[in-house]
């Protein structure tokens, strides 16, 4: 495993999301930036005494797309939610010459645990110190340019993909003429002929 910016553009571009977090930890602690740690909830929890009522809520497993809301719908096992991502596209809309037409967006899909029920605690309640998680905004900063840089790589060979795949559509319309898939390519306002 290799910090952030000891990878290669093609590697960075591979990189799952559980990578990419690793990656950005392994370059804060590089450059001496504490990482957040996530406390486990057994851990976090372990500080509260008092009355609760009731004892347990129903934690229900949520897919959200781009988005932090609660969502409307979910599962009551993490591992439904866990198969229930794989695959997921966003359906979109685009508007061409007043045409609504749908698209396949790239998204990224989390899971946000939800838990459901009255949860009422007492006036008397004990509790431990915070202990610090590692969170700061050197780390904030650093995660966010790192994602920054993900995002413009993998749009980048995104935006060439989609270069190359309408130039073999413009190819194939033209019955194999590059002359002729040019002309297409200049009159539909491509831009530069891919290579």
């Amino acid at each position: 495993m290799k910090a952030f910016y000891q990878l290669t553009d093609d590697e960075v571009a591979q990189l799952t999301e559980q990578a990419l977090q690793d990656a950005i930890r392994l370059e804060a602690i590089e450059r001496g930036i504490k990482v957040p740690v996530g406390l486990p909830s057994d851990i976090v929890n372990s500080g509260f005494l008092g009355f609760r009522y009731p004892a347990e809520a129903q934690v229900a497993y949520g897919v959200c797309v781009d988005s932090y809301n609660t969502p409307n719908y979910g599962y009551l096992s993490r591992e439904l939610a866990e198969a229930a991502m794989e695959g997921v596209v966003k359906i979109g809309t685009r508007y061409t010459k007043n045409v609504c037409q749908s698209t396949i967006e790239a998204c990224e899909a989390r899971i946000i645990e939800v838990a459901v029920g009255i949860s009422r605690v007492s006036d008397k309640l004990t509790k431990f110190e915070q202990a610090d998680d590692g969170g700061s905004e050197a780390f904030d900063k650093l995660a966010q340019e790192c994602v920054d840089k993900c995002a413009r790589i993998r749009q980048d060979r995104y935006n060439i993909a989609v270069r190359l795949v309408r130039k073999d559509e413009y190819l194939r319309l033209s019955g194999g003429d590059e002359t002729i898939a040019r002309a297409f390519w200049e009159k539909a306002g491509e831009g530069i002929w891919p290579i």
